[in-house]
């Protein structure tokens, strides 16, 4: 295209068309959103083929099924859903549990890396007779990465088993999507770990995790050792997707990031005072750490910190509503940033969060 483009954005994983003529590829141009996208080759011509108002993160053709799938990022989760490859009409969407998918794979394909054959260029043209069928990988917060079949419109089968024998997978906590406001009344959102309060009655401590990537955004997939915190403590687990988290948009995305980057600390600050209103939470045990289990896509543009600066500012700035940072490197001093905690003002140490 000869109309000059304006970053960021996005131009992204490139499908040939049956004919050669075109390519479907993943967009952001003129959008807040990553699109389904068709450029013609010859032209530079550029047809959007969806407008959800949400981003796409994956998408795979199958030919001969005359089908779209797409993996959508809908407030912080992933959704699967269907399109029809002569229409672009929305097709009827499986029933899934909230959770991260990846390893899109149409039944009868060809290449590893592709729908049906080289580039995608269909090279197999024997009609396929077999119910269309789509493999895919979901990581959710009951279990890590399992592989699973959807027929379009139909039934959904699991295919494996990822948990150890030893848990019941039943046992880990489905996290609360929770939103709040900001000092501008921006809405931010989040995911929320929160222990059974049968067994663990009474205001809890609180982890707030944050991405430790600049590029991050957490999911509610699986959080690993982080259940430990809340099936065996009865600590809550909060993860923010504050601004400058990728998966809600270029303009959520840039509005965290260089000379914007006092909007990411904010919110921040906004998420601690919506602790104080929440009567199962215990506003003075509150702790900031890193994250170890966020996944990471977006568009990746130079930030002014690194996430472990940002962490260090944010646990700075609010150190009169933290009573513990944990895993931030390089603080100078860290008496400084824990003023409110008794091993803080008597040895330089941190006050661990107790039941």
């Amino acid at each position: 295209s000869s109309t000059p483009l304006k970053a960021p954005y996005l131009l992204a994983s490139p499908r040939y068309s049956e004919d050669g003529k075109s390519l479907y590829l993943l967009s952001n141009i003129d959008s807040d959103f990553k699109r389904l996208t068709k450029l013609d080759i010859a032209t530079g011509k550029m047809e959007i083929l969806s407008k959800f108002a949400f981003d796409i993160d994956e998408f795979l053709i199958s030919i001969r099924q005359n089908r779209v799938a797409l993996i959508t990022n809908e407030q912080g989760g992933n959704g699967l859903r269907f399109l029809d490859l002569t229409s672009f009409k929305e097709l009827p969407r499986p029933p899934l549990v909230s959770g991260e998918i990846s390893g899109l794979r149409w039944r009868g394909a060809l290449d590893e890396d592709d729908s049906e054959g080289v580039d995608g260029i269909e090279t197999n043209k024997k009609p396929f007779s077999a119910k269309t069928v789509l493999g895919f990988t979901l990581a959710s917060a009951r279990g890590p990465r399992d592989v699973f079949t959807v027929q379009v419109g139909g039934r959904v089968s699991r295919w494996s088993n990822s948990a150890s024998v030893e848990l019941n997978p039943m046992d880990f906590v489905e996290p609360q999507s929770i939103s709040w406001k900001s000092f501008d009344k921006t809405t931010i959102t989040g995911f929320y770990y929160a222990p059974d309060t049968t067994k663990f009655p009474g205001k809890r401590p609180v982890i707030v995790k944050l991405a430790n990537d600049d590029n991050n955004q957490f999911k509610p997939s699986f959080i690993g050792r982080d259940n430990y915190f809340v099936n065996v403590l009865g600590i809550a687990v909060i993860y923010p997707n504050i601004r400058g988290s990728s998966g809600f948009g270029k303009a959520f995305f840039t509005a965290g990031k260089n000379s914007a980057q006092e909007n990411a600390i904010k919110d921040i600050g906004a998420l601690l005072d919506w602790v104080t209103t929440q009567p199962a939470l215990d506003a003075e045990r509150i702790m900031l750490s890193e994250a170890s289990t966020a996944t990471s896509s977006g568009i990746d543009i130079p930030s002014a910190m690194t996430a472990n600066e940002l962490a260090q500012a944010i646990a700075k700035r609010y150190a009169d509503k933290i009573a513990k940072a944990a895993d931030i490197k390089n603080i100078a001093d860290i008496v400084s940033i824990l003023p409110r905690t008794q091993e803080g003002k008597t040895m330089g140490a941190t006050l661990g969060i107790r039941n």
